[in-house]
């Protein structure tokens, strides 16, 4: 399945512009439950595609993104630097496999 575009939005359903952290933690807590929905998981993701406005603040986005994802078991992975729409900080996309499919 694939999820695609994820931004930030506040409980208004408008694009919020916190920090990093706070975009990244959002983002991939909305990606995970999203999935869980969709009957798959965050351990099933087999491919992110990340754009971050401004790469000088790729340490601080890694260090959040591995906290969702088990070590020695990242998904494969595309990292860009873009002017992103509304202005916010990260934005992904994510190709993950349906729970039923027997790895």
């Amino acid at each position: 399945m694939l999820l695609s575009g994820q931004i930030l939005f506040d409980a208004d359903n408008k694009p919020h512009c916190g920090t990093i952290e706070e975009q990244t933690h959002a983002v991939l807590q909305r990606i995970s439950t999203t999935l869980e929905g969709l009957g798959s998981s965050l351990r099933r993701v087999v491919k992110t595609t990340v754009w971050l406005s401004d790469l000088a603040n790729f340490a601080a986005f890694n260090q959040i993104y591995t906290l969702y994802f088990q070590e020695g078991a990242y998904p494969a992975r595309s990292q860009v630097e873009a002017k992103l729409v509304f202005g916010v900080a990260v934005e992904i996309v994510v190709l993950a496999i349906d729970d039923s499919v027997s790895p």
